[in-house]
């Protein structure tokens, strides 16, 4: 009886095989007009296809689920994404993973240019330090101004529903459709909210700063982490959000994974990149046994090796 299986993969040769994270998007990301995605793992780069490769001045650090090298980490620096006229749209999602070391009043993710004018404006903060009115989330429209930056007359304010408490990584997720506002936290819907006024700023020149308040003076800094940002030019559904969010924990598959065999089976991928030498072991919660299922798949005959073991050490496949 197959309780436990070990899957050892050893990738003996320099090559990047066709399953690699630079040429795919991880499970349950939707592609349909994805405008932008970048899991940090190392690097700002746009996986989407679109190449909208950004920069950062932050250094790389471990993620939620404890994989090396695939998060940012920032203190005084920011995460800076290319922007174009495709984000000149009242309808979108973005959509990220964070934690927070310390929180201040200051926006933490910013549309627009730095001491210029912005589109829209996110915040998000705790019950130890809360925003200016006790509210721990919003999304907010700018107004052009004369090249500074300007809050619109309304916007979109959850009060104080939801903490994002520090210390604890977070999938926030912001829809926005016109006047509306959906607020998602860990692929559950906080609230929506109606009252934002119409978006109407925009240039050339912006830029989506991630860490940072930009919008004039000294840039304000957020402390904390960011990971796995994604944009759309449209809104995603309520269904699409949970799925990204139950998807998460198994993101590469780069980890162990425990089995509830009341909740049914688990999906995953794994993909790898050049030189590496993985493994990771699937339980199930109740020691009863597993069948595992390869549905389809790559490696490089003679350079790559799937190895997957019984609890018992014996070879099920080499």
């Amino acid at each position: 009886m197959i309780k436990i299986i070990y899957i050892l993969l050893i990738f003996v040769l320099a090559t990047i095989g066709l399953h690699s994270q630079s040429n795919i998007l991880p499970p349950g990301i939707p592609a349909n007009d994805l405008y932008g995605y970048w899991p940090l793992d190392g690097n700002v780069s746009d996986i989407s296809g679109n190449n909208y490769d950004g920069t950062t001045d932050g250094s790389y650090s471990t993620d939620a689920f404890e994989n090396e090298n695939s998060s940012v980490y920032l203190n005084n620096e920011m995460i800076i994404l290319p922007a174009n006229d495709q984000l000149n749209s009242d309808n979108f999602t973005i959509q990220f993973w964070t934690k927070a070391v310390s929180y201040n009043i200051h926006n933490k993710v910013q549309f627009g240019e730095i001491n210029g004018e912005s589109r829209w404006v996110l915040n998000w903060a705790d019950t130890v330090s809360p925003l200016y009115n006790g509210s721990f989330l919003y999304y907010h429209p700018s107004i052009c101004s004369n090249g500074n930056a300007a809050y619109a007359e309304n916007g979109n304010d959850t009060q104080q529903i939801q903490s994002i408490d520090r210390d604890t990584w977070h999938l926030l997720t912001f829809v926005v459709d016109g006047q509306s506002t959906s607020f998602y936290r860990n692929g559950e819907l906080i609230t929506t909210l109606n009252e934002a006024s119409e978006l109407t700023c925009y240039n050339n020149d912006m830029s989506v700063y991630f860490g940072g308040d930009v919008g004039g003076g000294a840039i304000e800094y957020y402390n904390g982490w960011f990971d796995n940002i994604g944009i759309w030019t449209r809104s995603l559904s309520a269904n699409e959000i949970e799925t990204i969010y139950n998807s998460s924990s198994f993101l590469f598959a780069q980890q162990n994974i425990t089995v509830d065999c009341i909740a049914g089976p688990v999906s995953t991928t794994f993909c790898y990149m050049t030189g590496d030498d993985n493994s990771f072991v699937i339980t199930s919660n109740d020691g009863s046994a597993l069948n595992l299922s390869i549905d389809e798949g790559e490696v490089e005959n003679t350079f790559d090796e799937l190895i997957i073991l019984d609890s018992d050490g014996s070879e099920l496949y080499n």
